[in-house]
Parts: structure tokens; sequence; C-alpha cells
């Protein structure tokens, strides 16, 4: 059920993505599949972001605050609380979600007492006020990382960017325009749903509810030992060599951290990155970090991806305990909300005469809430799941139903049919997502199901009708335009001829060799250079692998790595990069070799010329990459046309005739 690009067009894709640094977004809209997977809007938030920003706009925030300190939060391991204390600021623009926290909009009276942020030729404009106001609605996190000056400019031009591309969508009547009129009618009909559902899980999150939830979650708290780091971070294993030595003369730890470290954002804190448990520690050195007494130094260093290596300093060792109920309080109410309306339609579906049928024309059961969870994270641990025969039998019986077959018998005396069925999962193709098709019809008949429950309970309760959820929808409505027009007009801006110069510009590029790989992971330098030994003698590499290989993780795939460019191995280790750019291919490099704190034995399996595609093959994978930057155009086109005026926070007017200037505020300039 998921859209998967050609296998033949995934190398071009990634030369894309890696060269020429694109970047493209989608939106979905979802309800009731939401809580059974388990996601929401607080958990998806892997950064502040700023609500209506273009891809551009939110990468110019994310790169804003990159220079600002960064608030701590508990790492989920070692490798990732070593690693971005100094990775690079992400490339990939965030999409904001489709309702707006606040959307100001052009106003027709002038308080004398506002400053005007921008006005437009037609007489509306917008003012400081709305823009301030709409700042305020902002994560704190990235109010705190940005300067008042950054945040404002960038907040300005993402409402002067929603009031001008609303304004056009409205005069174009692209409300009134296939497919948006579906599309916003759809739209409508999941916010109601999720306004009610809303409501549900409020009414039912009180103190004794969270209270209850939290002992549940922590009555089988198991404590577990738990290390507190320091590091000192250096690039390469001979810096590591240099900073042993150092402590072994006598140096102190804090001032050999000084000279030699370049995590420098952690620098104020002496190195520390947090407590860790076993199972948060590299496999290959968590026995002995975990052995190491509180007050030593570790005797290996940890080998950070993409980054280098870090020397540990154990500063004391304590039991875990659960967090406390004050510290995790928002997260115990939303579990309790999701769970609350998940319960509730399960009451509203067991208080119906609605009925379900399988293919085979046995009942279908409503899964409980425990069920569906079980079933989601069953899901998620087997994402890479193999059909059992009697899921590829339930496949095959699917495959043979026709569109006629009734699916849902409703109460009202109403049927579904397969058809019907097949609409509404093609409709919700995004809930469906790379789930096999057995689990899509047994999933999609409960959405279903769950879709009527909800109509009807919107209408009894006149949801439509109240005056907050009316503002919100037109929050939610106004944006969806917005956005849409967005999307068309950069669309429209990603030609055929701009297709081709993108295509030109790859072609002349230095072909890229891809090699693939193949691995033993031994014990020790010596065993790797027995195992070479007896491969140079004629052994065979699978028998050697077999004997050899010390990890479980590598047996699976029998050690092979796939075809990699050089990038990509140099990501894993410069020394290993460099010794196969100069190996042949159908040979075993020489020596062992030292991989992110494994010992290596490696096979050059075979060489290749990475080629790209004809044109016509890829020219819409390529105009589909390039709209994200045509919004930026798409912008400015709007600001110069609407004969605007705009002031920035000390009531300067900027100048909009500066289309360099105008493209770095637009964050054109940072574009992923």
């Amino acid at each position: 059920m998921s859209d998967r690009c050609p296998t033949f067009h995934l190398g071009f894709v990634k030369l894309i993505d890696e060269d020429m640094k694109f970047s493209s977004y989608f939106l979905t809209a979802g309800v009731v599949m939401c809580l059974t997977t388990g996601c929401s809007k607080d958990e998806k938030k892997n950064a502040p972001k700023v609500e209506g920003a273009s891809s551009a706009q939110q990468t110019q925030a994310d790169h804003a605050a990159a220079d600002q300190e960064t608030p701590k939060k508990k790492p989920a391991s070692l490798e990732e609380a070593a690693s971005s204390a100094v990775a690079e600021p992400s490339t990939q623009g965030q999409q904001a979600s489709s309702a707006s926290t606040s959307s100001p909009g052009a106003k027709e009276v002038l308080p004398t007492e506002d400053k005007v942020a921008a006005r437009f030729a037609d007489g509306t404009f917008i003012l400081q006020s709305e823009v301030l106001k709409r700042m305020e609605s902002l994560p704190k996190k990235l109010r705190d990382r940005l300067s008042m000056t950054q945040l404002y400019d960038l907040v300005l031009f993402v409402v002067i960017q929603e009031e001008l591309a609303y304004k056009a969508a409205i005069k174009e009547g692209l409300d009134e325009r296939k497919p948006y009129v579906q599309e916003l009618k759809t739209l409508y009909t999941d916010f109601l749903h999720q306004q009610y559902l809303d409501g549900v899980g409020e009414e039912m999150a009180t103190e004794e509810a969270i209270q209850k939830q939290y002992k549940e979650l922590t009555k089988d708290f198991k404590p577990q030992t738990e290390l507190g780091l320091r590091h000192i971070l250096v690039e390469t294993k001979e810096d590591t060599d240099r900073v042993f030595s150092e402590l072994k003369a006598g140096r102190s730890f804090d001032d050999v951290q000084v000279q030699f470290t370049k995590d420098k954002k952690t620098l104020p804190d002496k190195g520390f990155l947090g407590y860790f448990r076993k199972s948060q520690l590299p496999k290959e050195t968590a026995d002995i970090i975990m052995s190491t007494e509180a007050g030593q130094v570790v005797s290996v260093p940890v080998f950070v991806s993409k980054t280098g290596y870090s020397i540990l300093l154990v500063t004391d060792k304590r039991q875990s305990r659960p967090a406390p109920i004050e510290k995790v309080r928002d997260g115990i109410r939303s579990i309790v909300q999701k769970r609350a309306a998940m319960e509730h339609l399960y009451t509203l579906y067991h208080q119906s005469g609605i009925k379900m049928f399988a293919p085979d024309g046995s009942s279908l059961v409503y899964k409980t809430v425990d069920e569906k969870l079980k079933e989601a994270r069953q899901r998620k641990a087997n994402k890479d799941h193999q059909p059992t025969a009697l899921e590829k039998k339930q496949e095959d019986s699917l495959n043979s139903l026709t569109d006629d077959f009734v699916v849902i018998t409703l109460d009202s005396g109403k049927s579904v049919t397969f058809a019907e069925l097949s609409a509404f999962i093609k409709e919700k193709r995004q809930l469906f997502k790379n789930m096999p098709f057995y689990e899509v019809y047994t999933t999609a008949n409960e959405e279903y199901v769950n879709r009527v429950l909800l109509d009807r309970r919107v209408t009894a309760t006149n949801l439509a009708t109240r005056k907050d959820v009316v503002e919100k929808w037109n929050e939610t409505r106004r944006s969806f335009l917005y956005r849409a027009y967005m999307q068309q007009e950069a669309a429209k801006l990603a030609t055929d001829e701009e297709a081709r110069k993108r295509y030109e510009k790859l072609t002349q590029m230095k072909p890229e060799v891809e090699t693939s790989l193949r691995v033993i992971p031994v014990k020790s330098v010596e065993e790797g250079r027995k195992a070479i030994a007896e491969i140079r003698q004629g052994k065979k590499f699978d028998d050697i692998f077999d004997r050899f290989c010390s990890d479980d993780d590598f047996k699976q795939k029998r050690g092979e790595l796939g075809y990699l460019n050089q990038k990509r191995i140099a990501l894993l280790s410069s020394e290993l990069a460099a010794a196969v750019e100069k190996a042949p291919k159908a040979t075993v490099l020489p020596e062992p070799l030292e991989v992110q704190g494994r010992v290596l034995v490696v096979r050059v399996v075979d060489k290749k010329v990475q080629t790209i595609p004809p044109f016509k093959d890829v020219k819409d994978l390529i105009k589909k990459s390039i709209v994200s930057e045509m919004k930026v155009k798409v912008t400015m086109n709007l600001i110069k046309n609407s004969g605007a005026h705009v002031f920035d926070s000390d009531g300067q007017e900027i100048d909009l005739t500066d289309e360099k200037a105008l493209e770095r505020r637009l964050g054109g300039n940072r574009l992923s």
C-alpha cells in the first residue's frame, strides 16, 4: 500500500539529496489512526517549529537557533549525546502543521497606539502586535534560542507570506476548484472528528486519572545502574592516544579537556553528557564502561559516528528512579487523553449494531485499546517482517474479493461494499502506509466504522456550531488554502527548462564510484590477521565468516554492507575509505581495520560507476525536488506585486528592492 520510488531511480534520488541539497515535503491529515500508532502533535516534534514557515524559512530558524546555546534534553544514547553536541545544524527544513496557531490576517482599522508591520497597496495592513502575538505562541524553546530580532524577522515574513498567498488563493477561487473542494471537505471532516476526540480526552484527563496512569507505568519499574559521564571529544584515533598520554602523565581531566575537546557546547558543564544505563551504551564497549569505577577514566575510547572519539570519565554511579510526576505530567496527560478517546470509540461501537466482516464472511472483532497498542508495537518491531503462510493466504483471499462484497453492515440498514472500502483506503492512504494489505483491510474496516461513529457524535453535539470550533476551522482552512496556493505556484515555476538546467549540472559532476563491501567483525586484530591469512590461502569467505564472526548483528546479512559511495564510507572511517579507494575489486584488505569500535576484516566485492538515468526518466523527480526552493520565489513575487511596505522591529522600512537581501530574509540563502 506504500508509494515507493522505483529501484531504478534510487541512486539518482540519493545524488539529488546529497549534491543538490533540495528538499520536498507533503501534508497529511489523519485522526483516529494517530491514536493507535501512538503519535501525537507533541511527540512528533523533533525541533521547535515556526507555524506557517516554509521549508526554507524553517531551515533558517534551525540555523539561527544552532548558533545559540541549546537547552539540554535527555539523550536516548551515549552516541546521541556525544555527537549532538557538535553536530551540524539540520539541513532538512521542517514542515509546520496544517493548522496555524494564530492566523492574524490584515486589518482594515488601524489603532493609533499600534505600529504597522506591513502595509499593502489595497489598503490593508498587519500590525506589529499581531506579529508579536504569533511570536509568543511559538514554543519557549525556540523563543529562548533566537534573538528577538531574528525571531521577529522570521515571523514577520511568514505572516506576510500567509496573508498574500491566502488573498491570492481566494482571488483565484481555489476553494471552489477541484480537487481542493474534496480535500477541504475531507479536512473538515477530520478536523471535526479530532475536535470531538480532543474534547473527550480533555474531559477524562483528570488529576486522578493522571495519577493512576503514572502509577500504572511505574509499578513494574526496576532500578538499573546509571553512570554519570563526562567526555573529551577528539577527531582521530591518534588524538585519543595523545589524550590518554596526557592523562597518564598526571594532568587533570579538566585541563586536558580544555586543551583537546572539540565539544565546545558542553565545555561550560565540563563535558558532562548525562546519565546512561548499559542499554544506552555502545554494545562493544558497554561492559568496559560499566565496570569503570566512579572518578576513573574509561580505558578505551568510544567511537562517535560522523564526529570522532570520546574519552570518557565516570563521574558517579547511581540507581535509576522513575521520573517524578511533575516532570512527566504533560506526557502522562497525553497518554490519558489518547487512551480515553480510544476507549470512547470502543464503547460507541459496542453500543451500536454495526458489524464488520472478514474476507471469508466471518465476523471481524473490534479490537480493544490494549490489543491495538500491542498490534502497533508489533508492527513497529517487525517493519521488515515477511508474510507467513497464513498471512499470504489472507492476502490471496482479499485479492479474490468482488467489489460488491459487503464488508460492513450499519445499524441503519445500510451496508458498505469492498469497492467503497477500497476508495476509503485510497483516500486515507497515508494512514496505511507500509502496512501489508491483509492488515490494511482489518484496520480500514475499523477506521471506516470510527468515521461513521464520529460523524454521529459531531452531529448530536452540534460541535460544528461552537464558536471556538468555528474559529479554529477558519484558521485551518486559511492555512490549507495558503499552502495549496504556494504549492501550485511553486510547481508552475519548476519548469522543464529549470529541471533541465539542474540535470545538466548533475551530468557535469564527476561520476561517483560505489563500492560493494562485506565485512567480518572479529574479536581482535590478531584474529583478523588469522582470518585474512586463511582467505589468502584459498578458503571461502563465507566459511571464514562463519568461524570468525564475533557480532550477531552482522550474521543475518552475512556481513554485507551493500554499495556505498566514498562519502558514506568516510562517515564510517576515513582510514577505511582511503584503503577501499586504493583496493581493486574482488580483494580483501591486507590488514584488519578498527571501524566504529569494531575490528573488521573487509572484502571489496565490486566497484561500479554510478550512472545518471536519461532526463526523460527523472524529469518529474527533479521538478518535484525543486518545488520547495521555488516557494521562496513565489513569496518574492507576491511581495513585489502587493505594493507592500514592510517595517522591521524598530519601525524602519525594509528595502524590498534588494532581491538578494529579501531572499536571505525568506530563507533562500539556506535552502535545503
